[in-house]
């Protein structure tokens, strides 16, 4: 992860390049459930196609514990963090302004591609790194999570990596802050965000990282890394 994490904040600065050219492309139109059918309804059209989901996930299993009580904390405090900061809960954006800021600084005129001239990029941008929301919460999760896996004993910063996992490393964090930027998120931002904000993204994300995570997962024996 020390490796796959700079590259990501890297693809997520190529990836907002990238930005109007996927943007440009021809589109099926917005479908907004809030508007169809109104908030309780949205909300109702939302759970059920999630339950839908969670069917099909479960196939009959039942639902362990730990994961519907890991379920129920992330759902309150990605509500506490909405009712904090006024916008859904996103990693993506704060990890590619980590690699804009320093590219900026180096002389790379970021802030004349259109991704960072809208007005909240823009200020993000200019401004100190963690006045902005997503790259604050982004400095907690990496300390929750290091702190964590110290207190379960868990930490692996001292196993040997190699070459080619570090290559598999540096690889698949790039394509994955492509990605982000392309579909606005990740599996907080682009997932859990949409699907709560009753946008029908959320859901066209999700059937689309299943294969890709399928393909991954195979890959991952090609760099020396194991199937998990």
């Amino acid at each position: 992860m020390f490796v796959a994490l700079p590259f990501f904040c890297l693809g997520g600065v190529l990836g907002a390049l990238l930005l109007p050219m996927g943007a440009g492309l021809p589109s099926l139109g917005s479908i907004d459930l809030l508007e169809l059918l109104g908030p309780w309804g949205g909300l109702a059209a939302t759970e059920a196609v999630l339950a839908l989901f969670a069917l099909a996930t479960l196939r009959g299993r039942p639902l362990p514990v730990a994961a519907l009580r890991s379920g129920c904390v992330i759902g309150v405090l990605a509500a506490l963090l909405f009712l904090a900061s006024g916008t859904p809960w996103g990693i993506t954006t704060g990890l590619t302004l980590w690699a804009a800021k320093p590219l900026q600084a180096a002389g790379w005129n970021l802030a004349a591609q259109p991704f960072w001239q809208v007005d909240w990029a823009r200020e993000a941008l200019l401004g100190p790194v963690l006045a902005n929301h997503a790259s604050l919460s982004d400095v907690g999760l990496v300390l929750g999570a290091l702190a964590a896996a110290a207190w379960r004993g868990s930490l692996r910063h001292l196993v040997p990596l190699g070459w080619p996992g570090a290559l598999g490393a540096a690889l698949g964090g790039l394509l994955m802050g492509i990605g982000a930027r392309l579909s606005y998120g990740c599996n907080v931002g682009a997932f859990i965000g949409g699907a709560a904000s009753g946008s029908l993204h959320g859901f066209v994300w999700l059937l689309a990282v299943v294969p890709g995570c399928w393909l991954g997962i195979r890959l991952r024996p090609r760099f020396g890394l194991p199937r998990r």
